[in-house]
């Protein structure tokens, strides 16, 4: 899932159609959402009936490497597994789980809530405490890491907590590991879970979760996504080089196979079964089989410094080489459907510049189109460039009193934040607004290039999943679940929030 923080932007992390293989799985780089504990919220808005909790099923028991069979819990009627739900899913789906600082629970597509036990066993008093999470391909169940680290007279030592969760929320599966890190990375080619470890005097191993049994292990290989419906998925080696070196990993069998040619940097995705990467002068397409295909980009790029992958939808990649003078930079739009490159002339029209600040970039979306941050003398707002016939279309409202309008896709999914002035590391932004001009902090959301929609004021944060189905925003009150393609949302009981 990837978080996008509110205040200083940095795009943390991104599986669906866009994949980063390097993303981390749950909301912070560290495994958890930073922002204050919330009591629970009430009502929702647009119509989604508010959510109602259930009792959870058993939980783990033991402190090391233990398990248990679960059983299961008290829950209400599910509804009607094909009844459409939010974010694309059937209503009983899990599509999310949330924390409100003391309980945790599973949401369902239908906006129900199931109560689950997540704390870890084990850990030390005052320790640093975390969460993961996420569900199967079919929301059937899923599965939540609990990890530790405490300090003590300078040494530091980790530990987690698995649990698996049935479809009525009981414990499927438990176990607890000391001296070991553990991290989720997406889902497998049938549906389930993949991570892997670290342990101490074990090195990295990777782990495939199935929903009620212990974790098959692959030694020495990190799986990151599956490409159903193949037994051979991607992942990486760990070494010490950056960025580790990828490579496809048999299920069947343990064999790891590393890909060539290297990967330069570590922005990657999943196009249509394939892993898409940067190499050095190609973008490369490899199959689960081996054979690769590669588009070239190296004749693009004029000056010294590389070709930077810079956004990505889940069709289409855009590189840009920086030059000295901005406005002698390379933009370079890539087709993966078509596996083709062409160089992009990115120029605002007239009585517009680019609200730049510290190299922010355009985006690229779904249809090829491109859409950057631009300004005049009233206001920022972004704009979306046709690239085929090279109008300019204003996109958005338009916002003053800002320093800094950043511009993200995920999926099928944009977003637009601004940053108040005095807020950030930016220089100052002098505008003369006219009368309802929206000012400071903004995040807009747009889905599938369509229209902009602003997001309640006092909206801090944004986090989508990698699919760019399903999204939430934080406020003061607690998190707010948002189908980006129908609008509906839902109120959450806490501002830390898994999307699944």
């Amino acid at each position: 899932m990837r978080w996008i923080p509110y205040s200083w932007p940095i795009l943390l992390v991104a599986c669906g159609p866009a994949v980063n293989l390097d993303a981390e799985t749950s909301t912070t780089a560290q495994g958890e959402t930073q922002g204050p504990d919330a009591s629970s919220a009430e009502a929702s808005a647009s119509g989604t009936s508010g959510p109602q909790p259930t009792t959870a099923g058993s939980d783990v028991t033991g402190t090391d490497t233990t398990s248990d069979d679960g059983t299961e819990g008290e829950t209400s009627d599910t509804t009607d597994p094909q009844t459409p739900g939010l974010c694309g899913r059937s209503a009983d789906a899990y599509i999310a789980m949330v924390f409100d600082g003391t309980d945790s629970h599973l949401v369902r597509g239908d906006g129900s809530l199931v109560a689950i036990e997540t704390a870890p066993l084990g850990a030390p008093a005052e320790s640093n405490l975390g969460r993961q999470a996420r569900g199967s391909a079919d929301g059937s169940w899923a599965a939540v890491v609990s990890d530790w680290s405490h300090f003590d007279a300078g040494a530091v030592d980790n530990g987690y907590t698995l649990r698996t969760f049935d479809t009525n929320g009981a414990t499927a599966h438990g176990e607890s590991v000391s001296s070991a890190t553990f991290e989720l990375t997406g889902v497998g080619p049938d549906g389930d879970l993949l991570g892997y470890r670290q342990t101490v005097g074990a090195g990295y191993e990777g782990l495939y979760l199935a929903p009620s049994e212990p974790p098959a292990v692959y030694p020495g290989f990190q799986p990151r996504h599956g490409s159903a419906p193949a037994d051979v998925i991607p992942g990486r080696i760990p070494t010490e080089s950056f960025p580790n070196p990828l490579a496809w990993g048999t299920l069947s069998n343990g064999a790891v196979a590393q890909m060539s040619p290297n990967p330069v940097g570590s922005r990657t995705l999943l196009h249509q079964g394939r892993l898409v990467y940067q190499a050095d002068g190609q973008i490369v397409l490899a199959d689960p089989g081996g054979t690769m295909s590669a588009i070239d980009v190296a004749g693009f790029n004029p000056g010294p410094n590389a070709l930077t992958w810079v956004s990505a939808s889940p069709d289409w990649i855009l590189l840009k080489a920086q030059a000295d003078q901005p406005a002698d930079s390379v933009w370079v739009r890539v087709s993966l459907v078509e596996q083709t490159a062409a160089e992009v002339e990115i120029v605002p029209p007239p009585g517009f510049d680019a609200m730049e600040c510290y190299g922010r970039v355009p985006a690229v979306e779904t249809d090829g189109a491109i859409v950057m941050a631009l300004r005049d003398a009233a206001a920022a707002q972004p704009q979306r460039l046709d690239v085929d016939d090279g109008t300019w279309t204003l996109v958005g409202a338009p916002v003053a009193g800002i320093d800094m309008m950043d511009v993200y896709t995920v999926g099928q999914v944009t977003f637009v934040q601004t940053v108040a002035e005095g807020q950030s590391f930016c220089p100052p932004q002098i505008f003369e607004p006219v009368a309802g001009t929206a000012t400071g902090q903004q995040l807009q959301v747009s889905y599938d290039g369509g229209d902009y929609t602003p997001l309640p004021p006092g909206t801090y944060g944004v986090g989508v999943n990698e699919a760019g189905t399903c999204a939430f925003f934080s406020g003061e009150a607690g998190a707010t679940l948002l189908d980006p393609e129908s609008g509906e949302t839902l109120v959450l009981p806490g501002h830390e929030v898994h999307l699944f």
